[in-house]
This record gives structure tokens, C-alpha cells and sequence, in this order.
């Protein structure tokens, strides 16, 4: 490594190792630009000395990866070499088109070259936590499952952030496409209206102002249409059209005109709303006051159970108000501490569909069912549901829950796919 004089020497001196990329020495001086020759030099600096012999070790270990012959640290940790921008340094990511230490890539590279001969600190100290975490990872096998999650999750995430614009983008495409169909609707009505003419369907009237669209599109772009027409007179004769129709044909198509535009604007709301839950946005403001609008009125068909007397209509986290003072659950629920819970009602249905009256999209955690005599069903949910959208389980959550009982003195039952079940400790 080359050794620099202090700036502005008075004297000559000990020489000093200047820090990679700044122009400060390991001791804290601010030294030349260039690399001194030996005979303007007096020895070195201890603490430079000590310094630049701390990093070149360090340096040496992480390109070794500690063993003679053995896995590079980007192998131990699973990541890719890349670079930002027409820097030097080389950097480490997971795959996602960002640097561990948090920027965005340019590219992705093969190692150090020529050109760029040096490693990021930041991206070697998160790989290399990266690294221990997957080495402890293949030592237990619930740890294995955390860090596969934890994988899952940042590649989830980084496809969620891709597919949220395209997709909200073509929820808004369809959504002003059928707004027009339904604005051209209500102008093909007003024209039957205007017209007299005695139409029985909102699609008669549809087919009627097409008529007129492309006869008036003919008559102007210089169709055999319009040279048959030709010129018309400036102020041509008034003529009077007489036509009968029967008020209650008109009242009819009214009728059926603002109940289509009432169900159209209902399903495209429910539409919008179940696509921006789906990635765990918000609707907008004015389809979440539709919806509320419109569902005020409406009472949901419930399940009617005589004889039973519902106390609580609330909502609890875990299990089921009524399964709120089961020994069962209540055991369950202190062994779970502290993992997340699901807030669920009596009516929650964890199978039920979006859309349906008892699904809840705001369910998110462990569920218990107690199945009696000290037995219990433990469930994973999320968006309200206990399976993926392909139909397979939460199978990394169940077994975190699994080995809380477990350790809890729990005896778990084995060849169960969609849940956990248990049976609590004598």
C-alpha cells in the first residue's frame, strides 16, 4: 500500500496509509493527493500502520471466506455481485434490483475485476449476517423454515411492488371502460327519448343511437351516403314528426336504465375494493362511501340457530368470542404469546370467499378452534383465509405455532396439512 506525506509538510516525516476513497490517513490527518517517495519519508505511523494491517486482514477474510478453498461469502450468503453507477465498488443484493446497503443496482457482475477492486463495507456486514443466519438455518430445521419465510416474504415483496401499478393501472382501464359503455347507455335512452321512438330495452335504444352515429359519420367523411344527400339547404323547411308513444313505456326503460346504472356502479366498487385488499391497499375514499352507502341499507342473510343466546358481537384476538372462556383456547392462547393473533367475530368464516357476508379480509394471524375435551384445531390466516390463493397451507407459520405448543407441553398430532391439531398438556 502506497504511504503519503501529511498536506503541507514542514518537515520531513513518518509516512501514512490514506483510507480507500477519502483523503484522510488511518490516523485521522488529511495527507497529498499522490504517493511520496521513500526518501522524503522518516518511517511510518503506528497507528496507520495498525489500521491499514486491521483492514487488509479483514479484507483477506472475506475474499478467502476464512477457509483455504471454501465458499465465498456471496456464496455463504446466497447473494450476487453488482454495481451502482460508474463507481468502483463492488456490491452485494439478494436479487431484488437493490444493494444490501440499500441502493439501486446498475448491474449485476461476476466479482471484482481490474476496474473494480473493491467490496462495499455496509454489503459485507449484512452478508455476512446473512451468511450466519443460513448457517444456523441448516443446523435447525425451524430456523430453516424462518429464513425460507423471510426469503419468501423480500421476493413477495419486490413482485408485489411490480405487479401493484400494472395491476391497479388495468382496474382503472376497465373501470373507465365500463364507465363509458354505461355513459354511451344512457345517451342511447336520452336519444330514444328525444326521438319518441318505441324501444322496449335499454339495448334496443343502444342499437337505435348506433344507427344514427354511423349514418351522421357516412353523411361526413364522403360516403356513397353522403354524395347520394349532397348539400343541404342552409334553413331547410321545418318538419313536424307526430308520433305517439305510452308514458309507461318510457317510465319502464327509467326504471330499468337507473337500476343497471345502480348495479353497474355497485360491482365495479366491490371490484375496485376486492383488488386493492388483495394488495393490502386502501380503496379510495369515494368507493369506500359507496360501498358504505349502499351496504347501510342491507341487512346480511345470517345463519338463525334457536335456542342460543349471543352475548357478544364483538371481536376477539385468537379464537371466537364464544370460544373466549374455553379453558381450551385460553390455554392455547398463553402458550402462542406473543406471536400475532387474528381479530375474528362469532360469524368469521375463514373458508368463505371474498365478497361473501362472513369473510373478513382484516384477519391476520392465529386462529384456535376448541374441538373439546382438551383437544384443539390451530389455523394460520391470512386476508381472512386459511389457505393460499393456489390452495396450499401457511405451512411455515403452522409450524412456528406448532413448536410453541410443543414447547408448551402440547402434544401435537401428526399428517395434518391445513392445520395444527393438538391436545392440551394433563
Amino acid at each position: 500500500m502506497d504511504l503519503y506525506r501529511p498536506a503541507n509538510p514542514r518537515s520531513r516525516g513518518a509516512g501514512h496509509y490514506r483510507r480507500p476513497g477519502t483523503s484522510a490517513s488511518y490516523c485521522g490527518r488529511t495527507v497529498e493527493a499522490k504517493p511520496s517517495a521513500p526518501m522524503y519519508l522518516n518511517g511510518v505511523c503506528q497507528l496507520c500502520e495498525k489500521g491499514e494491517k486491521r483492514d487488509r486482514i479483514a479484507a483477506e477474510q472475506t475474499v478467502a471466506s476464512v477457509a483455504i478453498n471454501g465458499p465465498s461469502l456471496a456464496e455463504r450468503a446466497h447473494v450476487r455481485y453488482c454495481l451502482v453507477g460508474t463507481g468502483r465498488r463492488v456490491h452485494y443484493s439478494t436479487g431484488n434490483d437493490d444493494t444490501m446497503c440499500g441502493r439501486e443496482i446498475t448491474e449485476y457482475t461476476d466479482g471484482l475485476d481490474e476496474r473494480h477492486d473493491m467490496l462495499c463495507a455496509p454489503c459485507i456486514n449484512a452478508a455476512e449476517k446473512r451468511a450466519y443466519a443460513r448457517a444456523l438455518a441448516a443446523a435447525s430445521p425451524l430456523a430453516a423454515a424462518a429464513v425460507g419465510y423471510a426469503a419468501t416474504v423480500e421476493a413477495v415483496d419486490a413482485e408485489r411492488e411490480q405487479a401493484n401499478a400494472a395491476r391497479l393501472d388495468r382496474v382503472e382501464a376497465d373501470a373507465a371502460a365500463s364507465f363509458a359503455a354505461t355513459t354511451n347507455a344512457v345517451d342511447a335512452v336520452e336519444h330514444a327519448e328525444q326521438t319518441g321512438a318505441a324501444i322496449e330495452t335499454v339495448e334496443d335504444a343502444e342499437a337505435l343511437y348506433a344507427a344514427r352515429l354511423v349514418t351522421e359519420a357516412e353523411a361526413t367523411d364522403g360516403t356513397w351516403r353522403g354524395k347520394w344527400i349532397g348539400e343541404q339547404p342552409t334553413a331547410p323547411e321545418p318538419i313536424i314528426v307526430r308520433v305517439g308513444f305510452a308514458p309507461a313505456t318510457l317510465d319502464r326503460i327509467h326504471e330499468q336504465a337507473a337500476a343497471d346504472r345502480e348495479t353497474y356502479r355497485a360491482e365495479t366498487d366491490d371490484r375496485i375494493a376486492a383488488e386493492y385488499r388483495t394488495y393490502g391497499a386502501s380503496a379510495p375514499a369515494a368507493v369506500q362511501a359507496r360501498i358504505a352507502a349502499r351496504t347501510a341499507t342491507q341487512v346480511p342473510d345470517r345463519r338463525v340457530i334457536e335456542g342460543v343466546i349471543v352475548s357478544h358481537n364483538g371481536t376477539t384476538p385468537g379464537t371466537a368470542p364464544k370460544h373466549s372462556t374455553d379453558p381450551d383456547a385460553r390455554n392455547a392462547l398463553a402458550a402462542l404469546s406473543p406471536l400475532r393473533l387474528a381479530e375474528v367475530t362469532d360469524h368469521t368464516d375463514i373458508a368463505a370467499q371474498p365478497g361473501e357476508p362472513d369473510h373478513a379480509p382484516a384477519a391476520w394471524g392465529f386462529l384456535i378452534e376448541p374441538r373439546g375435551h382438551g383437544r384443539i384445531a390451530l389455523y394460520w390466516v391470512e386476508a381472512g383465509h386459511y389457505v393460499r390463493p393456489d390452495g396450499e397451507p401457511f405451512a411455515t407459520e403452522l409450524e412456528i405455532g406448532a413448536d410453541k405448543l410443543r414447547k408448551a407441553g402440547w402434544t401435537i398430532e401428526p399428517n395434518t396439512r391445513r392445520c395444527v391439531m393438538a391436545w392440551r398438556p394433563e
